[in-house]
């Protein structure tokens, strides 16, 4: 059986899909042959004569969906008017044919005898520009055609002046009409001008409102000698979005004075589009009886359904478009307009490589001598539109109606290749059933389904019977329609003008901060440099959030600074330079487009709220559908905000440190950020460690900076402070302590900690000096400094330093200056920072707070009194650098600490050593011990300290001397509670003798009466006693406290009075 390939028995004319683009195909005469005067068309051209022949109306605009052939018709327009002679009879010759009443009518009009055509045409395309400068750039293409034939200085001077013009950014509106004017008074011929894709103009004009004018159209209608045609997609209301009602109502003014033409053609017209553009190739004889019977069948099939627009259809005229089914023909038109770009859309059906593409339908197609013609029907339409992507990425709400049905079909993927063509065949019905005739009825199911030699008529009646039981189509009796999908009864549009009301009350910048949040602006230049990741928060606001702004410019939080981007009404703000002064960290983006976003937010908040409302909880398609026009909504707004305050746009003007920026480029506005940062944050130091230099560190990284503040406590007299490896700690410890100087060996060769150097660290440095300020203040008023205010104070300009080193750096200035830093915790004065200390401060510093001793006066002749007494005689304090109040306090608190339990809590002591020792375990301020406390508790009246013209103690010996005294008590009166314990336990064991004995002769003669009795002791109190009575490795005291614990069955250390 010999196959037939259809690719080369159909073959498409390209030339037929080409689209029109004014500028370019102003003199392509086989163009202007090919085209197809439709009705539309002749309705237009009527207007035209009727203005021509005296009625009071010049400008039109042209209104219809992309590819509807709007461009083509205007170039047949100006072709027909305003061209050459040849050109000119061309056009007349393809009207006359089409209609001969309205060519009667332009016949005498365009003087085809004539060489000189009877207007002058201007061809303005449209760019995303001002409209000034698309029709001084359209009018000087004219003017330049046209002056090279003329000899006349007017014709000159006039291109002199418009090619002035189009040199100027925007020409302003009076020289630009003035210029067309003058051309039809210079030309003495009226001119017609077309302004092809007008949106891009409008679009433009709503963002730029200062930049050209949409009034220019009003001037231009109302001269007399100028016609004007303008081609839109849309409506001049749907541009106009983002104007205020006040602009809109203006716009509104101006498209009144045109005369709005609808270009859409009807669905019929997709049987001229795609005859004209099919060639059969030659056929064998036997193929062409084929084509003949399929022919016949499609005739067949077709009758009995009368459809609005469609042509009588015999075989011959269906054989023409092969293989495409007539009722694919027919709606594909409709498909296009619907969900797609009209004319433009089939004409990439046909000539695309795409897949589902007319080409590759014919490539799974097949021609064979004995079998059925294939068809192109509605399934394969519904391949084409859905796999392309148009349908997903499509903007109108309806199309969410298709994405239901594919759902619904895709559900299916188990039925076989006829049941799904059956289902596609149908959703397309569902989807157009809306046309009048269309609907999936049985026998319109079946007409879409036939070919010639089809016999599955009862075959495709079970399967919609059983489809029907299986639920997967819903048959609707009272219309004798079967749907795959179902609708809603939610009404969506009054839910969302509610919401509208509700959102309309809410603050603009919250409500933008939901729908449209801005990710943060980094200072890509600073961070790379300093080491130290920073961002600007972008945040949404209007002018009359000002006020509050003024109070708080920068939202203090995890970001370095905020840019401010705010919208109003008045051009400038002035005071927007208060908020961005110098050294704030902030930067203010204004646009004056507030009435234009408010409309855009309104509608995206509102659509946004109606996705919540309880019904759709139970309705899926209604469900889909808001959370579909949500999106478009939210989408809207976006893509507005994003052209407003796009910097190559120039509607902004920013402001920073104190005056107005320029900028022109995002990449400007990320520079300015660093530039911001490099001078705000100049005292921040450089830490090169990603780990630590964070604001919320990673656990990993906390261990680690727990063990470097452990080790700085520990070891600091260690090369490396003690660690080893290769660990996080290590890098951590090289990075932040030692590459910056601060743990280094001195000039004796010994590893300490040390302060930075001003001159190598000039930032840490400066951090060091603020520690050194604070402090400084707390010992001036008395009053104690938490540590999570010093290191907020550090989050804030000129340093700006990151909450993973901070801590840090702070344990690190304590150990350092130990001896004059007091720390608490929790409001207890902690004599001693160790490592619990530093790495509890480095987790919760909340809990600590800090004070600074500095001896200065009348302090630093009490600190040598105490510093006397317990390091020249008693010897508490032999390490100590420096005569300071914490070099007192901390020998003194530690010697109390480690006294014997007996010492602590006996009352045996003098009065003075009891209140002394009272004094020191409850103390809680190292001031208050030392200059009220101790004095007070050894009788004498408390030290003045605050006043500093005071140099000496009154009495000063007699202290010295008293506090010797006591302290040497609390020494000494464990050893003297001993020695009482001795005494009396050799006399209670001596008593068996009439001599006197020492201690280790007691021991002798003890151990020589408990062995005996030791071996026979079943007592299990009396038992222990005896075997430490029997011990001989031990020394007398430590003998003598093990039998004493027995007895009292407690430590002697524990024993009290």
């Amino acid at each position: 059986m010999r196959h037939v390939d259809l690719l080369q028995l159909i073959k498409i004319d390209r030339s037929v899909a080409r689209s029109v683009n004014l500028d370019r195909d102003a003199d392509d005469m086989a163009l202007l042959n090919r085209f197809q005067i439709t009705p539309v068309g002749c309705s237009i051209l009527y207007r035209l004569a009727d203005a021509i022949e005296g009625e009071s109306v010049n400008a039109w605009s042209l209104t219809g969906p992309y590819g509807t052939g709007k461009s083509a018709f205007c170039n047949f327009l100006l072709a027909l008017t305003c061209a050459d002679q040849k050109r000119r009879n061309l056009c007349y010759k393809n009207l006359s044919s089409v209609d001969k009443k309205i060519a009667t009518r332009f016949k005498r009009f365009l003087e085809l005898g004539s060489e000189n055509a009877p207007a002058i045409g201007i061809r303005a395309v449209s760019r995303y520009e001002s409209l000034n400068s698309t029709l001084v750039r359209g009018l000087l293409s004219a003017i330049q055609a046209v002056s090279p034939r003329s000899k006349r200085a007017d014709w000159e001077q006039l291109r002199k002046n418009v090619k002035l013009l189009s040199d100027k950014d925007w020409p302003t509106t009076r020289s630009v009409v003035d210029a067309f004017n003058t051309l039809a008074q210079v030309a003495e011929r009226p001119v017609f001008v077309v302004v092809d894709e007008f949106g891009k103009n409008l679009e433009f004009q709503a963002h730029h409102a200062e930049k050209g004018d949409i009034f220019i159209l009003q001037a231009l209608a109302e001269s007399k000698s100028i016609f004007l045609w303008v081609c839109l997609h849309q409506a001049f209301s749907s541009y106009s979005g983002a104007l205020n009602r006040v602009q809109r109502e203006e716009w509104q003014k101006i498209q009144g004075r045109f005369e709005d033409r609808s270009y859409i053609e009807p669905p019929a017209r997709s049987f001229a589009l795609i005859r004209d553009a099919l060639r059969i190739t030659t056929m064998q004889m036997a193929h062409k009886k084929t084509l003949t019977d399929w022919g016949q069948a499609m005739v067949n099939a077709m009758s009995g359904f009368h459809l609005d627009g469609m042509p009588e259809l015999d075989k011959e005229s269906i054989q023409s478009f092969f293989p495409f089914h007539p009722l694919a023909v027919y709606l594909i038109g409709e498909l296009t307009r619907r969900f797609a770009q009209n004319d433009r859309t089939i004409f990439s059906f046909l000539t695309s490589g795409e897949a589902h593409a007319f080409a590759d339908c014919l490539k799974r197609l097949e021609l064979e001598e004995r079998d059925a013609l294939p068809v192109i029907g509605l399934d394969m339409l519904y391949d084409y539109f859905n796999e392309t992507g148009m349908i997903r990425h499509a903007d109108r709400s309806e199309n969410q109606r298709w994405l239901e049905i594919h759902a619904m079909i895709a559900a299916q993927g188990h039925l076989d290749t006829y049941e799904i063509k059956l289902l596609k065949t149908i959703g397309v019905l569902n989807l157009l059933s809306t046309l009048p005739g269309i609907a999936a009825t049985e026998k319109m199911i079946h007409a879409a389904l036939v070919t010639a030699h089809s016999g599955r008529k009862h075959k495709t009646k079970d399967l919609l019977r059983d489809l029907v039981e299986k639920r997967v189509l819903l048959y609707r009796e009272y219309a004798h329609e079967y749907r795959l999908w179902e609708g809603s009864d939610f009404d969506l549009d009054r839910e969302i003008l509610l919401e509208r009301g509700k959102v309309s009350l809410r603050p603009i910048g919250e409500l933008l901060e939901e729908i449209a949040p801005r990710p943060n602006l980094v200072a890509a230049r600073h961070s790379i440099q300093t080491g130290t990741f920073r961002d600007f928060a972008v945040r949404w606001c209007t002018e009359d959030d000002i006020p509050a702004i003024k109070k708080m410019p920068h939202l203090e939080g995890e970001t370095d600074g905020t840019l401010w981007l705010m919208l109003g009404k008045q051009k400038k703000h002035e005071s927007l330079l208060e908020i961005a002064a110098e050294g704030h960290p902030v930067i203010v983006g204004y646009a004056p487009c507030l009435s234009q976003v408010k409309q855009l937010m309104i509608e995206a908040a509102a659509t946004r709220a109606a996705c919540g409302a309880p019904q759709l909880e139970r309705d899926g398609v209604a469900r889909r559908e808001a959370l579909h026009r949500a999106g478009q909504a939210a989408q809207a707004l976006i893509t507005f905000l994003d052209k407003a305050f796009a910097p190559d746009m120039g509607l902004v003007s920013w402001y920073a440190a104190g005056q107005e920026r320029e900028i022109q480029r995002h990449r400007e506005l990320s520079s300015l950020v660093s530039d911001l940062c490099d001078h705000i944050y100049e005292e921040c130091p450089r830490i090169n460690n990603e780990m630590i230099n964070v604001t919320r560190i990673s656990s990993m990284a906390a261990a680690a900076r727990n063990r470097v503040g452990e080790a700085l406590a520990n070891q600091s007299a260690c090369e490396d402070i003690g660690l080893t490896g290769y660990g996080p700690e290590v890098a951590l410890y090289r990075t932040v302590i030692k590459e910056t100087g601060l743990h280094r060996k001195n000039s004796e060769g010994a590893w300490v900690l040390v302060k930075p150097d001003k001159k190598n660290q000039p930032q840490l440095a400066a951090i060091w000096d603020l520690f050194d300020r604070m402090l400084e203040e707390t010992d001036r008023t008395g009053q104690k400094l938490p540590v999570r205010q010093m290191l907020d104070v550090l989050k804030r300009p000129p340093f700006g330093l990151r909450e993973g080193p901070a801590p840090l750096l702070l344990s690190h200035y304590l150990l350092v200056h130990s001896d004059e830093v007091a720390v608490y915790e929790e409001n207890v004065f902690k004599p001693f920072l160790g490592d619990a200390e530093i790495t509890l401060l480095m987790r919760r510093p909340e809990l600590f707070s800090l004070r600074c001793y500095k001896p200065s006066g009348i302090r630093s002749e009490v600190i040598r009194t105490y510093y006397q007494v317990i390091n020249t005689d008693l010897k508490l304090a032999l390490h100590v650098r420096n005569q300071t109040l914490l070099s007192v306090v901390v020998p003194l608190t530690e010697f109390i600490k480690s006294l014997p339990e007996y010492t602590r809590a006996t009352r045996t002591l003098s009065a003075n050593a009891l209140r002394l020792r009272n004094a020191i375990i409850n103390a809680k301020d190292p001031q208050q011990l030392l200059f009220q406390d101790i004095p007070v508790a050894l009788g004498y009246p408390p030290v003045e300290y605050h006043i500093d013209d005071q140099t000496q103690i009154p009495d000063a010996a007699n202290l010295r001397k008293t506090l010797w005294n006591a302290l040497t008590e609390l020494r000494d009166a464990f050893d003297a509670f001993v020695k009482k314990i001795l005494g009396r336990f050799i006399l209670a064991m001596a008593e068996t003798t009439s001599r006197t004995l020492t201690l280790t002769e007691l021991r002798h003669d003890l151990k020589n009466q408990a062995e005996p009795v030791l071996k026979i002791c079943l007592d299990s109190d009396l038992k222990p006693f005896l075997a430490a009575l029997i011990k001989e490795k031990e020394c007398d005291d430590d003998w003598l406290f093990q039998v004493a614990a027995i007895v009292m069955k407690k430590p002697v250390q524990s024993w009290q009075d």
